[in-house]
Parts: C-alpha cells; structure tokens; sequence
C-alpha cells in the first residue's frame, strides 16, 4: 500500500488547479442545462465544402466573438432583444462618431472587419483539378445590412487602398458575380443580395464555372462537419482542420529524409486529420485539440480508454480527477517505442534493466506486477467527507501478493478496525524500515537521528468497496463516506451534470463551478459601458435584466481531459464562456495567487527586457566609435591609443544614460543614474584584438547579469 501516498500527490499536483474551482456549500443547485433561446448567424460555407477540400479555417468576426450569442455560459444573457438593441446602437455610434476619424479610403474596409460581418470568415484550401500542390482557396461570410450598392461601395474602396495590385476586371452581373484582380491571380466573386452571402474563389486553376458549382450546388456533409456535429452546435467559433491523410502524400516526396524519417518515426504519416476549434453547445463551451489517427507511433505512449470509472462519493463531488494505468503490455509497447527512439537502444534497455532490478530489490517483489495488480483507473474525489482516493484492482491476487511482501520488509503489520459494519484497515508503516537507515552508516545518519525519527510511522487507512480500495489521510473521511447515504456516481455525474464525456479520458479533472457566468456577464455588460462611451453611444445601464431573470445557470463546470481511443487523441478544457474561468472561478486568494506568481514572473521579465534593450541600444550608439577605430586601424596598421580623435563620435554615443570612452582598443560604456535602474553605475566594454582575419572584437561587462545582455556579449 505504498503505492497510496505517492499517488495521492500526483493527483493532488492536478487537484490544486480545480480546488479553487469548486463549490463552497454542499448542495447543488442551478447545475441543470437551461433552454437556449436561438440565435442564427452561423458559418454556412462548411456546408458547401467540396469533395476536394484539404483544409479549413474559420476566423469568427469581432462582433460574433465579443458580443453575440454562441450557446455558451452567457449565451441567454447575449440573446436577450435588449442586448441587441445596444449593440446596434454601439454599431450607429461607431459610424457616427468614429470612422469618420479614418481616412476615406480605410472605413470601408474597416466597417466590412468589425461591422457587416455577421458571420465568421471560412477559408478552405482546395486541391486544384490538375492536382498541382498549389491550391485554390476558397472563401465565405456573410455581410448584414449591405445591398448590391453598398457592395459595389465597399469594392470601390478596397480598390482605392491599392490600385495596383487590386482592381476590377468584370464588374457585377446581375446574378451577383464579378472578378477582381488581387495579386498575382484573379479573384473570382458573387454576392447574394437576399442572403447577404459573400463567396471568392482564388488560385492558379480557379474559373467562374468552379465558383458557381460550389455557390449553387446542393450542401455536401464533409468529413469536417461529421466530426464537428458532436462538438459545436453553432458553427461560430474558431476553427482550423487539415486532411492529413490527403496532404501528406502530396508533401512527403518534397521534404528532406530526416524530416520524413521523424513524421514516420512519430507515427504523423498516418495521422487522418487534425481539428483545433474553440466550440460551444448546450450553454457549454470548449477548447479541443483533436488528432484522427491510429494508435501507432507516439500515441503508444498512452493507454486506449473505453468507458467511465463507476466509483461512488458522498453526496455532489466538489471536483474528481481521474487517471488511467496502462496495462503490462501497453505499458511495454511504450517503452519500447521510447527505447527506439534512442542512439543506442541496447545500452538503454541494459540500463533500464539493472534500474528495475535496484527497484525489485528495494520492494521485495517484481515491480512489473503492479500493472497487473493495480488499474486502470486511479481517482482524487472531494466530496461531503473529504479528499479520497480510490484505486481499481486488477487482480486481487497480485494485489495481496505485493502488499504481503511489503508487510513483511518493514515488519509493520496491517491492523483491522470495525466501525459502523465497515471493516477499515490501518497500516502503520515503519518509514525508516522501509528506507533502509538501519544499513547506512553513522556519518551519513548520526545515531540520534535514527533514534529520534526511529518511530515516525507512515499512517495509510482505507476500505475496500467492490473491486476499489479506497484511500485517505485519516479514518474519519472512510467513516463519513459510509455513513453519509447519499451516494453519487462519479464518472455518471461528471457526463450528465456537467457535460463532459471520459469514456476516453486516459488524465482528466473536472470541477463544478458557482456563478462563473454571473461574473463574466456583469464584466460583459461593463464593457458594453465601455464600448458605449467609446462609441459616443446612449447606452441604458439599467436595461439589461439581473443575472437570475437572464436565465445564466448557478453552477457551471470546470474541467481538463487528455482523451485516447483506438482512433483519435483529444486535447480538451471545458469550461463556461472562456478558459480564464480558472482564474476567475476561484476565491480572492487564489486570484490574489495566481496574480502573483504571474506578477513574480512577468515583472523580472520585463525588466531584463528593459536592460536589454537599453543595453542594444548603447552598443548600436557606440557603433560609430567602433566603426572609426576600425578604419583607424585598417589604415595604419595600429590601433589609436587614445580618444582625442574620436571626440565626435564618442560625442554622439553618449547621452544622458551613459558616457561613452575610449582607450587602447577597449570602447567603455559606463551608465549613469539617469539609466534603467537595473544598469546604473554598471558599464559594458568592446575590446577590439587582432585576429587572423583582421580587427575581432569582444564584448563584455564586469557587473550586467548574462539575462540582461545580447546573446553576443555573454561568456
């Protein structure tokens, strides 16, 4: 059972991120998933992608990405008619009032960025007919508020900012389409003036013909819209996918062999497609890093996870972290994946051997039967008793057999105790048994040591319920569990309460989280204050409705997964509205915290980047110095031994921050008090030798820390 303290602080490293994330009181409340009021406006050229699309990308507007609706955490309070109306008048503001501040030819284009578009910007790369590697692009948005007119407008002054390189060569027909020139190639376009769709199709092999094929052709169910459908309902956020399994071959012929060799080695030559995409659906929102490809390569490194832990808690978890243990062979198959990735395999393999056999010695028993005795899944749950830790048994026998060979090496054996009809189990560990003391001599522990520390014990109590042992600190978190009849299913609750599937989650934590959307909806509507001063918009502060009226939830979720299944390996965080949320979930302290760690790290930073400039800047300054001394030297054959003809320069590199002098072929910057605070009274010196190529110089300074100079004048 040592196994229990050293697990437990792994999981705790995880537990720390989602113990400011979890709820203050024990009861839940407002966790249910809310009706959502339904908005439009979502990407459409995803439905039009044809078979010969190789990539995707899709950039949501200003508008959709700050202010509207996306079936996430603040999704009811961006749906109100009362929000709209606000924003369309920060929209009248800003043409009222600010992009006459523009020049003339630049509003056009600045209203189409952060005003007519209404949905997101798609952009797909398409293989060209001839199957050349350079491909066509095709592009889609939809533009509001705008007619045949105001497009011809909005062209006309996309053509002012560059007419050279941008100009009409078909003006619009009455179907809407027209040609540009843009760049090397033409820019074929159509405009639908009911919908308001904007399409442009570009690339050595595009035709008019190919762009309306595409515009006019009936919706396609791509592969990207058959994996997306599970993850976005509204098609608004940010998206990038790439069809790997048709690029690849494409590229490999052209890519250096030792560049090959790694995407083979790693196991990228079969990767199917890769999806990055912020999504959102059922008032939740996500961050997913998602790659289709077998388990081969280095998805070996990590075990294949098919279905949920189905441990019990004590009444509404406060957050669960899960880990799942590969077994013997998975874990072999990595080992001999990383082991192959070594210069020298053999001399690894032999090393990791005698290592294993040190390990086997030390606990008395072949450490490989861990793996068969223990997983897969290994739990941290906080809940109305307590922090416990549950571990899966995979085979009773091994588990005994391990545990046996660990009674008997510290000579601690394991006390029962029944309380309450549960049978908990206390083995009060000799800690100075198990580490050995007793054979290491005197001058490395003194006597006293031993003496004094002798009856320290390590104290592990847990129960055993089904096939979970079930750890914790101190006996009465197991007593509470047993008597609080209350009992909730983990893994059920993580999947329906707060919405995230670890059928795959090979690591994962999850917490629930209390007015998360509050929060952010009350910073929201500070800064639509913002944007309405700014806008010279008439905004009502007192309009919009209170939290609780919008239909926000109470409870939210807060949570990160690595996902591993036969075919795919997801990156995930869950969150509300925004990945901040870990910040903002938390309580004053811990943002206080995280406040200062960032603060410990970023004001250090900056001032080393602050030196560092100044310190660019004077060796550029005293460039001329160096310059003249140079020639000097090229034309006599010397170096000048004093400065008296370099007062010029010598002049012209100093300022008010630093002196600048020179002497026997060494130029010395001295900074004053007048410096940045990290340079005063320090000094930087350029000393020139000769070489066998001519004048060398060498920078170098007695007192200015190496972080806070060039990479040229550091030792």
């Amino acid at each position: 059972m040592t196994y229990h303290r050293t697990t437990t602080i792994i999981l705790c490293a995880a537990a720390v991120f989602l113990a400011a994330c979890q709820k203050s009181d024990t009861e839940p409340s407002g966790s249910a998933t809310l009706p959502l009021k339904s908005v439009p406006k979502a990407a459409w050229l995803i439905d039009r992608l044809p078979p010969e699309t190789v990539g995707y990308l899709r950039i949501p507007s200003l508008w959709n990405a700050l202010f509207e609706p996306k079936e996430d955490g603040l999704h009811n309070a961006q749906a109100q008619e009362e929000n709209l109306r606000q924003l369309e008048a920060i929209k009248q503001g800003l043409s009222n009032n600010l992009w006459n501040l523009l020049p003339a030819q630049a509003i056009g284009p600045v209203q189409l960025l952060l005003e007519k578009m209404s949905t997101p910007l798609e952009v797909a790369a398409l293989i060209p007919p001839d199957g050349s590697f350079v491909p066509n692009v095709l592009m889609g948005t939809t533009l509001e508020g705008v007619d045949r007119a105001g497009f011809g407008q909005l062209i006309e002054q996309l053509t002012a900012l560059n007419p050279q390189q941008v100009r009409v060569l078909t003006p619009m027909d009455d179907a809407g389409y027209m040609t540009l020139f843009a760049g090397p190639m033409p820019l074929y376009m159509h405009f639908s003036e009911a919908s308001g769709r904007l399409s442009m199709l570009s690339g050595a092999s595009a035709t008019q013909d190919s762009l309306t094929a595409m515009t006019d052709g009936p919706e396609t169910e791509s592969p990207l819209r058959q994996h997306e459908s599970g993850l976005d309902a509204v098609g608004r956020g940010l998206a990038v996918w790439v069809d790997m399994d048709r690029i690849w071959p494409m590229v490999a012929p052209m890519a250096p062999p030792e560049q090959a060799a790694m995407v083979s080695a790693t196991g990228l030559d079969q990767l199917d497609y890769l999806y990055l995409g912020s999504v959102a659906s059922g008032g939740k929102a996500s961050l997913v890093a998602h790659l289709q490809m077998p388990r081969v390569g280095f998805r070996q490194l990590l075990p294949v996870v098919s279905g949920v832990p189905d441990v019990t808690s004590a009444g509404v978890p406060d957050f669960a972290v899960r880990i799942v243990l590969p077994t013997q062979q998975e874990f072999e198959q990595a080992l001999d994946y990383v082991l192959a990735q070594s210069e020298d395999s053999d001399s690894a393999r032999k090393e990791l051997a005698g290592f294993k056999d040190l390990v086997d010695q030390y606990l008395g028993f072949d450490s490989a039967r861990i793996l068969v005795g223990y997983g897969p899944d290994i739990m941290l749950v906080s809940d109305r008793a307590g922090y416990w830790v549950a571990y899966e048994i995979r085979d009773r026998a091994a588990h005994d057999e391990m545990t046996a060979a660990l009674v008997e090496k510290t000579g601690s054996p394991i006390q029962q105790r029944n309380i309450g009809g549960q049978t908990l189990y206390h083995w009060p560990m000799n800690t100075m048994t198990l580490l050995e003391t007793d054979t290491l001599p005197d001058t490395v522990i003194p006597p006293v040591v031993k003496q004094i520390f002798g009856n320290l014990r390590e104290h592990v109590f847990w129960v055993d319920e089904g096939r979970y042992s079930v750890g914790a600190s101190v006996p009465q978190v197991l007593m509470a569990r047993h008597s609080l009849d209350d009992p909730v299913d983990v893994g059920r609750w993580i999947g329906d309460s707060l919405q995230i599937d670890w059928s795959h989650t090979v690591i994962g934590g999850a917490a629930r989280t209390r007015n998360v959307s509050r929060n952010i909806y009350h910073f929201y509507l500070q800064m639509l204050l913002f944007m309405g001063d700014m806008a010279g918009a008439e905004l009502d502060p007192f309009a919009m409705p209170i939290w609780t009226d919008a239909g926000l939830a109470e409870e939210g979720r807060l949570g990160f997964r690595i996902d591993s299944s036969e075919s795919a390996l997801r990156l995930q965080l869950d969150y509300e509205v925004s990945p901040l949320e870990a910040v903002i979930a938390g309580n004053t302290m811990t943002s206080v915290a995280v406040v200062g760690i960032l603060a410990a790290i970023a004001i250090p930073a900056y001032v080393d980047y602050e030196a560092r400039a100044a310190v660019s800047g004077a060796l550029s300054a005293a460039g001329l110095v160096r310059e003249q001394v140079s020639e000097s030297y090229y034309a006599n054959g010397t170096l000048p031994a004093a400065g008296e003809s370099l007062a010029e320069a010598l002049g012209q590199a100093s300022s008010a921050s630093r002196d600048v002098y020179y002497e026997d072929g060494v130029i010395s910057i001295y900074f004053s008090a007048e410096a940045k605070k990290a340079l005063q009274g320090k000094s930087l010196h350029l000393e020139a030798s000769e070489g066998e190529g001519g004048l060398e110089w060498t920078c170098y300074s007695p007192d200015i820390p190496e972080n806070q100079l060039p990479v040229s004048c550091r030792g």
